[in-house]
């Protein structure tokens, strides 16, 4: 599964709709995306905050469908594919959507003219909502051994005001602010570490959600 697979599966109530835990659902999901792309070298973070596809093409067809989507509209700045009011043409929430049906996975609801709320992406199995939050609880509570993979989606949730909100009830009496402790202890312990070229970024009110996108450029696993 990848990481935005499985923040798309995070993300999505049991309705179908989006979840409303967070501080900004579409720039979670966007980072988680955009995250997978860095990691596997398909797209590269520059530090005027451009990102530039590469030219190796990705084999899945979440990853494929992406990549093309922004070589189509070159150049973008990692602010601009964060904002869905910017790049409406970048809806990483249909193309993982689209790639779940096809596998068999979701079920499209198709919005009526009256409902504001948009297409409903209804999964048909959700036991794996529940184990993604439950691994992600042992993670927190050192009951599971941490990858990049769930450090990655940890960052992103905690940026976005989701961790504690999507885990509470997996976590036992673990507190918001400890599991915000927790996960930085977490960085720490994997060699997390923010390079001198995101300052610029983090002077911006939304420097959580860029730096959160750019985790597979710092992580110290490599």
């Amino acid at each position: 599964m990848l990481i935005c697979e499985d923040m798309f599966i995070l993300l999505t109530r049991a309705d179908g709709t989006q979840e409303e835990l967070l501080s900004d659902n579409e720039a979670a999901l966007r980072s988680s995306l955009l995250t997978e792309l860095l990691l596997g070298g398909y797209i590269t973070g520059e530090d005027s905050g451009q990102l530039v596809a590469a030219e190796t093409k990705p084999e899945h067809s979440v990853l494929a469908q992406s990549w093309e989507t922004l070589r189509k509209h070159e150049p973008n700045t990692l602010r601009q594919l964060l904002r869905i009011e910017a790049t409406e043409w970048f809806n990483a929430r249909e193309i993982i959507a689209l790639n779940f049906r096809e596998r068999g996975q979701l079920e499209i609801h198709k919005a009526k003219w009256w409902q504001l709320s948009g297409d409903r992406y209804v999964m048909t199995d959700s036991q794996p909502k529940r184990e993604l939050q439950k691994r992600l609880a042992d993670v927190l509570q050192g009951k599971r051994a941490v990858n990049v993979h769930d450090l990655v989606l940890l960052n992103i949730l905690d940026e976005t005001e989701g961790a504690y909100n999507l885990l509470r009830h997996h976590v036992g009496d673990i507190h918001r602010r400890e599991v915000h402790g927790r996960i930085q202890r977490l960085n720490k312990e994997a060699g997390y570490k923010r390079p001198a070229s995101l300052t610029v970024l983090e002077q911006d009110e939304d420097a959580g959600v860029l730096v959160s996108a750019l985790t597979a450029l710092v992580l110290g696993f490599v």
